[in-house]
């Protein structure tokens, strides 16, 4: 289900019976809410004026992330049952397009300018080797994957749509990625497991959260992935001393794409963000 909350009213609307709630996403300027339905093959969208589910739209088997284009046309959903993929929603007809298959996919996000998406994958599932794979939004059509580090979890933009970020989750390090020509600079180093991004809105700084080994669970990673994390939790458990469990913010300048002095903060370190 999902329960509509009216903002500054402090109430909860009756609940709107899904499929099987997962993610959302709001498009159509406002007027649509998409729900996942993870347990089946579906979206369901919802009209924000009168809280009614329409007709699920079939996307592919088993739903998870959700992205809008910035313009809120376009939906783009994230399958990941065998060969994982993006299918393309419109928003003002409620149907979807072609789907663009990418081997090993789990996470996504639409470029500033609005016409690529990246995605995020690592394709061979005994290996935690990463890429970005570049989906052309209009074409529905995959570019060539960037190499990045090993199980990336997070990519960022900066405001003018010229740099991305990667945070890469076992190799403690960042991969900064000309979006122009897709080319992936030199990997920055970025403490133990960085699993969260956030760009000042100047552009010119890029935060990291570095959470710790106990720290940012980073769920959308590959069972592959969170296998080997759960192996190295308990490997220092029995092994070896704990960390102090502290996580930290480490800034990286987006000029010269190299790290500056982190920034202690508190143990276990979720989630980042930055004010307006």
């Amino acid at each position: 289900m999902v329960v509509p909350v009216r903002a500054g009213a402090g109430t909860a609307s009756e609940p709107i019976r899904v499929s099987t709630a997962g993610a959302l996403a709001v498009a159509a300027e406002g007027r649509t809410l998409y729900v996942a339905n993870p347990d089946g093959d579906t979206i369901t969208p919802i009209s924000t004026a009168t809280e009614e589910p329409g007709q699920p739209i079939v996307v592919g088997p088993s739903p998870e992330a959700m992205a809008v284009t910035p313009d809120g046309r376009t939906v783009l959903v994230l399958t990941s049952t065998g060969l994982t993929g993006v299918t393309p929603v419109d928003a003002v007809t409620n149907r979807s397009g072609k789907p663009v298959p990418v081997q090993g996919a789990y996470a996504l996000a639409v470029a500033p300018g609005g016409g690529m998406a990246y995605v995020l994958a690592t394709p061979d599932p005994n290996s935690q080797q990463g890429f970005v794979v570049p989906v052309d939004i209009r074409t529905s059509t995959a570019g060539t994957p960037i190499k990045v580090g090993l199980n990336p979890v997070r990519i960022a933009f900066t405001p003018d749509g010229t740099m991305a970020y990667v945070a890469n989750y076992a190799s403690g390090n960042v991969t900064p990625i000309q979006l122009a020509d897709g080319q992936a600079g030199p990997p920055i180093a970025a403490g133990s497991m960085p699993t969260r991004l956030a760009v000042s809105p100047d552009g010119t700084t890029v935060y990291v959260l570095d959470s710790n080994i106990f720290g940012g669970m980073a769920t959308e990673m590959p069972v592959s992935a969170q296998v080997m994390m759960m192996s190295r939790i308990l490997f220092y458990m029995l092994v070896k001393k704990p960390p102090s469990w502290r996580g930290q913010v480490i800034p990286i300048r987006v000029a010269t794409n190299s790290a500056e002095r982190p920034i202690k903060v508190g143990r276990l370190p979720m989630a980042i963000a930055i004010a307006s």
